[in-house]
């Protein structure tokens, strides 16, 4: 029996990342999973159109705008939609609206008909393949869902983006830590076994007309998310060793420290900037 991917062992990158915050909220995050939403469903619903088409119609139900029976707009109540519900999460399918699935397959049509990414497609390898491997230096076991590695052996995350410029994709894989995901993979795979030779994000925008693009790591972009996931780790490490579980504050009260604007220092004399 295969086993679901929550239920194999190992910290995955969605929970490690959770440990900057705090380690309480870290341990908080593995009793109490997140749960599922139309993002989350829609997202994983893009993968599967972008990288196995062919899984789609086993994977996914489709509740429609109409009702077949009655010609009337539905909506997720009453004895349809229970039936409708009842068969298709017995057959293990999510189920997605009509007018959402409609924008997720407009997007995996672009992704498709750009001649970059469709290239980039063109030959991939390891698709949706999990990755599970021991960091050398903390012995904790890691995980990872690997979404393809290109047929130059390029790594590659599909990400969608509200812009997907170059200048607006590095702040947003800034924020949300793309580069330290890709190089936790990048390192499992190579761990695992798969020759990566690098790591890339596959962007596309999530309006019309859905741009998108390949954007590539740098070594030193590579090496700035190895960084941050190895510390990381070594938080994670340190707490399992002494069984400590602190929170943001470390238990110790800290300063407000308002911003400059909020404390009315005049623009060009904010900390950080030089003359």
């Amino acid at each position: 029996m295969t086993l679901d991917y929550g239920q194999i062992p190992g910290v995955n990158w969605s929970s490690l990342k959770i440990i900057e915050r705090s380690p309480k909220h870290y341990r908080h995050g593995l009793t109490t999973p997140r749960p599922d939403t139309d993002t989350f469903r829609l997202g994983r619903a893009l993968h599967t159109l972008v990288l196995e088409p062919h899984r789609f119609a086993e994977q996914y139900a489709i509740w429609p705008s109409i009702s077949p029976a009655t010609g009337k707009a539905t909506r997720r109540a009453g004895g349809e939609w229970a039936d409708f519900e009842a068969a298709h999460l017995a057959a293990g399918r999510t189920i997605l609206r009509e007018q959402d699935i409609a924008e997720i397959e407009a997007m995996a049509e672009a992704v498709r008909a750009d001649p970059t990414c469709a290239a980039w497609l063109d030959g991939m390898t390891h698709v949706e393949h999990v990755l599970q491997w021991t960091d050398a230096e903390t012995g904790i076991g890691c995980k990872g869902r690997c979404d393809l590695v290109s047929a130059a052996g390029i790594l590659t995350d599909l990400k969608t983006a509200r812009d997907h410029a170059p200048g607006a994709m590095s702040r947003q894989a800034s924020a949300l830590g793309y580069h330290a995901q890709l190089a936790y993979y990048h390192d499992g795979a190579l761990a695992f076994g798969i020759p990566v030779l690098g790591a890339a994000i596959l962007a596309v925008e999530k309006s019309a007309p859905y741009d998108c693009g390949v954007l590539t790591l740098s070594p030193e972009d590579l090496q700035a998310g190895r960084t941050h996931y190895r510390a990381l780790l070594r938080i994670l490490a340190e707490c399992l060793e002494t069984d400590t579980w602190p929170g943001v504050y470390q238990g110790q009260p800290q300063p407000l420290a308002l911003p400059a604007w909020a404390a009315g220092v005049p623009e060009d004399e904010e900390i950080g900037f030089d003359d």
